[in-house]
């Protein structure tokens, strides 16, 4: 669907989900019996269509959701599998591509492409769109915990993805970071 949304645009899409007929108990071809009848309602399932609409029509990277219609950037807490959750650093930087082969590596060739959705304290992001560094980033402070120490800092306060199931990912949006 993205590449007709980049191209003739959309006002609305409709969707039909057979979704519910599996999580109410049906597979197969005896699930189609189900047509017409009343689907028990299943929890979470709109969350789910509207996760799975974004991710089609938007953007899901690096536990970011990016809107479709609105292009708003969604930040949660769910980390990359290889951000250790009380430090916030990669515990393989050097092999982290390899490991997890959707990893971004910043560049000076990507960043007009990715800024916007960084977070609006990331230094990277700061220095593209030519703000000032934090008081409390390292280059300022020349200090390496006085990002920590000042509470800019994710650690403690995320969980790994392989903790969740993406289909739950928008139960994760941090408000404050959004």
């Amino acid at each position: 669907l993205k590449p007709l949304l980049d191209q003739y645009g959309a006002k609305k899409v409709l969707m039909t989900s057979m979704q519910a007929i599996s999580g109410g108990g049906k597979s197969g071809v005896s699930a189609m019996g189900i047509t017409d009848n009343i689907i028990p309602y299943i929890p979470k399932e709109e969350g789910k269509v509207r996760l799975e609409t974004r991710k089609i029509l938007g953007k899901l990277v690096n536990g970011k959701i990016e809107d479709a219609d609105t292009n708003e950037v969604f930040y949660t807490n769910v980390s990359c599998k290889l951000l250790e959750t009380s430090t916030a650093r990669c515990q393989n930087y050097k092999m982290r591509k390899k490991i997890v082969p959707d990893c971004i590596i910043l560049t000076p060739n990507n960043i007009k492409k990715i800024a916007y959705w960084m977070p609006k304290t990331c230094g990277y992001r700061r220095m593209y769109y030519g703000e000032p560094l934090e008081n409390w980033h390292p280059l300022i402070s020349e200090n390496s915990n006085s990002a920590f120490e000042a509470g800019e800092t994710v650690a403690n306060k995320i969980i790994p993805e392989t903790d969740i199931n993406e289909e739950d990912l928008e139960d994760f949006i941090e408000e404050k970071w959004s």
